[in-house]
């Protein structure tokens, strides 16, 4: 909106800001974030400050939380921000209580579905990851990753990375998808410094190029690109081998099966070879007004969220089954064997075999919660924020 507006183009940022409110309302029941409508109301009233710069806005944020896009499938980002607001009170293994307040995320036994801790991480968490025997968390609002042992539970570095949405592990490196920064990061776990940034966002500075996704896979980090492009970065020179034009906007990107996979904010998911760059396969998933908004790899299939879980034979490319929880699912995470977890909007923390044939486990966290992960014995929740 910032960059139509100072383009000349004020109806079309106005009516980008109508189509984003739309997207919201009826697909979530919820307005947009207060700093949106601040926004629209200066274009409005063509508030000079427009012209003079405004400070950078909150990045959209993805649901792996990830959760993680406006007119792309970005609505969930109000899940984060929107639900954020609310404490949660959660219940323990021994009985008591412990108060989980947004900026945190919460350890869950995987046994007993029982609340065993929380850890304060960063203001926004939007994504976590486990890798280099340590769980990463990305703080989309304050520009942080933070770095926490999953023995302990104790924070172990806070790393400045502008604008994180997205993270992947790799061999050796911690790979940060930087949101409307455009760029995507690397960290070297060892030292905890960022020790390389790809610019991704072109040439045109009114056409801003945010990168959404990322994942590692077959020699390559993949990196979500607004426009049409899935974007190949060579880990051994940290620069771009080459860009794949996947026809719509991608969202997510993960790997495994001996593919790639993306969904795009077309309703599709992709089956991409990873050494021709072909697309061998297409599914529509979803539906008008039900986008796909993440896509993850498991031991039973390849999972698509769309607001339930699409189960895809690797095979095949085929929808196996579909499992829902009766609620919006936020994210998954896959566990050893059969079964994964999910965390839904409404923030229930859910195990789920996939044949359903199992009573289900569950825990009941609250709203806000924005993405999941399996470490060290137990299942971590991020705990998102409202914007100030």
């Amino acid at each position: 909106m910032l960059a139509l507006y100072r383009a000349g183009r004020q109806a079309d940022a106005l009516e980008l800001y109508k189509e984003t409110r739309r997207a919201f309302v009826e697909r979530l029941g919820i307005e947009p974030t207060p700093r949106l409508r601040e926004l629209e109301q200066a274009i409005l009233a063509q508030d000079p400050e427009l012209d003079a710069g405004l400070p950078r806005l909150r990045p959209p944020a993805v649901l792996r939380g990830r959760s993680r896009r406006v007119a792309l499938g970005l609505a969930a980002v109000c899940v984060a921000v929107v639900a954020g607001t609310a404490t949660i009170l959660l219940a323990r293994g021994d009985g008591g209580t412990v108060l989980a307040i947004p900026g945190t995320v919460v350890v869950v036994d995987p046994e007993s579905a029982r609340v065993v801790d929380t850890v304060e991480v960063g203001s926004g968490p939007v994504a976590i990851v486990s890798g280099h025997e340590s769980i990463w968390v990305a703080n989309a609002g304050d520009d942080t990753i933070t770095r926490i042992d999953p023995t302990t539970r104790n924070v172990l570095a806070t790393i400045g990375v502008a604008s994180p949405v997205d993270l992947a592990v790799g061999a050796d490196a911690i790979w940060v998808a930087s949101g409307i920064a455009g760029t995507v990061s690397r960290i070297d776990p060892e030292s905890n410094d960022v020790v390389a940034t790809i610019d991704l966002r072109g040439r045109d500075p009114f056409v801003p190029r945010t990168v959404q996704g990322i994942a590692v896979g077959y020699g390559t980090v993949w990196a979500c690109a607004a426009g049409r492009e899935l974007v190949r970065i060579d880990p051994g020179q940290d620069r771009v081998v080459r860009s794949i034009d996947v026809g719509s906007a991608p969202l997510a990107v993960t790997t495994g099966y001996g593919a790639v996979w993306l969904v795009t904010a077309g309703g599709q998911l992709l089956r991409i070879e990873p050494t021709t760059d072909a697309v061998t396969a297409k599914l529509s998933v979803g539906s008008p007004g039900n986008f796909p908004h993440d896509v993850a790899t498991s031991d039973d299939g390849i999972l698509v969220l769309v607001s339930d879980i699409w189960l895809v034979d690797p095979e095949s490319t085929r929808l196996d089954r579909t499992l829902s929880l009766g609620r919006y699912i936020v994210a998954v995470a896959d566990e050893p064997g059969a079964g994964l977890w999910a965390v839904t909007y409404e923030g229930v923390l859910e195990r789920v075999h996939p044949d359903l044939e199992e009573p289900p486990l569950r825990a009941r966290l609250g709203p806000g919660p924005t993405a999941v992960a399996i470490a060290g014995g137990a299942v971590w929740v991020t705990v998102g924020e409202p914007e100030p």
